[in-house]
């Protein structure tokens, strides 16, 4: 399921995003569909070795006592 949400930009961000946009070849809503599924992959690689990291220190933790 997809859902539409709108982006409000600086007119700075905008112009950087259409050049961007022109020089890959692809729309200005495509480079920022790209931009923002980009974004979130990071975020949620981050997260999870944060988690992860967590669970090893709890683990030791756990351990030593």
């Amino acid at each position: 399921m997809m859902q539409e949400i709108k982006v409000v930009l600086t007119e700075p961000e905008a112009q950087c995003l259409r050049e961007l946009a022109q020089q890959a070849g692809i729309g200005i809503e495509e480079a920022a569909k790209r931009a923002i599924r980009y974004v979130l992959r990071e975020v949620a690689s981050i997260n999870l070795r944060s988690y992860q990291h967590l669970n090893e220190t709890l683990r030791k933790g756990g351990e030593q006592r």
